[in-house]
């Protein structure tokens, strides 16, 4: 990161300015047993962006969006080609899409203080459409050219963004497609990764990067504290960077349904502390002109997020909404983490400045009269779908690797051994 001014900043020669926010919502009527029951869901909040190349003069505009279930990640946005109503996740589910670090510190820190725009506007469009139990559904979505998707939808998927420092066969469970494997064997491939990082890597050094709060689903507050870990290998000679982010989680509400209550009262718990390692690249990785970066460590589930959809899961045993699970204890005891972590209560680093104020429960919320226009505009489409609708029309209307061990004697798949003479299947330097 090299400066920051108002909006903008400018990260490796590329000028990145704010432009303006919003927010995407679906609002419906949904028909059980022939009663209408309106829905209004915000789906995310979006951000666009302007950012100019400063050494060829390259301009581009994209928009991001901030992803739920990590807890206010932002992320590339471009839809699936086939379905206008689904964010592609690229190649690899979290990190195909990451946004550049410290242009999403940037992004938090500006996020009050953006411009807000609603329907109508060019950038933005309504679309219709059916969905089982429903009568209608509106989304306002962001209006994404084909020339637009067809330029970014190929960058999400190139194949050589990604690179590869464990052989890929060694760790093919992948964050966001671990159903149905059983949940044993999820937790075994992080465990493999996290021995290998730390048979063969160091810790060089230790940042913290920012804070922010953040609130998810309404039910739990989450303060999160960006790290960034330099990791170094002697042989052969290479360096990758890894970011992390630690979170404490406090329940907002008592007013949790009963088959939630168990799990956030568990990981609300006074003195509670989660884990997510979001990114992982090569030293000599740079920004990108939309944002992204130019290359990604290839690391399976390792790379992941404290909740993820419960559809994923093999069982609903950490579930806490309706649509999410909680799986930040898979790396609770991994490495760098866990010697980070132990480093820290011995000699804490210099705390980073929290880039929303921690006194507010709602650290990403539209200022209020932008927030009442977003009322308005939702109520409105809302009375539109119920006054249309008529009672008649609704009534019409893998198993486990074997012999695999630590390094207190646990084999891995295929002889793999560490330093100390546990031998890994071979793998390139940064391997395309």
């Amino acid at each position: 990161m090299e400066k920051d001014s108002g909006l903008s900043i400018t990260i490796d020669n590329v000028e990145f300015t704010l432009i303006y926010k919003t927010i995407t919502y679906e609002t419906g009527v949904y028909s059980p047993r022939y009663r209408l029951q309106p829905i209004v869901e915000e789906l995310s909040r979006i951000v666009k962006i302007k950012s100019v190349n400063l050494v060829n003069h390259e301009e581009e505009l994209f928009w991001v969006y901030f992803s739920l279930s990590e807890l206010g990640i932002w992320r590339f946005l471009c839809y699936d080609e086939l379905d206008s109503n689904r964010y592609d996740k690229g190649k690899e589910y979290i990190q195909s899409t990451c946004v550049n670090i410290y242009l999403q510190q940037h992004i938090h820190l500006c996020y009050e203080i953006l411009d807000v725009i609603i329907a109508p506007h060019e950038d933005i469009i309504e679309i219709s459409r059916q969905q089982p139990g429903f009568v209608s559904i509106t989304s306002q979505n962001i209006n994404l050219s084909p020339q637009y998707i067809d330029k970014y939808l190929p960058i999400l998927h190139d194949s050589h963004r990604q690179a590869y420092i464990i052989d890929p066969e060694n760790i093919p469970i992948k964050c966001g497609i671990t159903f149905p494997i059983p949940e044993e064997q999820v937790i075994e491939q992080v465990q493999f990764t996290s021995d290998y990082l730390e048979d063969d890597y160091t810790i060089l050094e230790q940042e913290e990067i920012f804070r922010y709060n953040f609130v998810f689903r309404d039910v739990i507050h989450s303060e999160n504290i960006m790290m960034k870990v330099t990791l170094k290998k002697e042989n052969p000679d290479e360096t990758i960077i890894l970011f992390y982010k630690k979170m404490f989680f406090s329940k907002l509400t008592d007013n949790v349904p009963t088959e939630y209550d168990k799990t956030i009262n568990m990981i609300t718990q006074p003195g509670n502390q989660h884990f997510a390692v979001i990114l992982v690249i090569p030293s000599t990785t740079q920004c990108l002109n939309n944002s992204m970066y130019s290359e990604y460590i290839h690391l399976g589930v390792f790379v992941c997020k404290p909740f993820d959809y419960t559809r994923h899961m093999n069982s609903k045993m950490t579930e806490c909404t309706k649509d999410y699970s909680y799986i930040g204890y898979r790396y609770q005891n991994i490495f760098p983490i866990k010697d980070v972590e132990k480093s820290l209560l011995a000699a804490p680093l210099a705390t980073a400045p929290l880039v929303v104020d921690p006194l507010t429960a709602t650290p990403l919320a539209v200022d209020p009269l932008a927030a009442a226009a977003l009322e308005r505009t939702k109520s409105s489409a809302l009375s539109s779908i119920l006054d249309d609708t008529s009672l008649e029309e609704v009534k019409g209307g893998k198993k486990s690797k074997k012999g695999r061990k630590s390094k207190k004697g646990r084999k891995s798949k295929k002889g793999r051994k560490s330093k100390k003479g546990r031998k890994y299947k071979k793998s390139k330097k940064y391997k395309k």
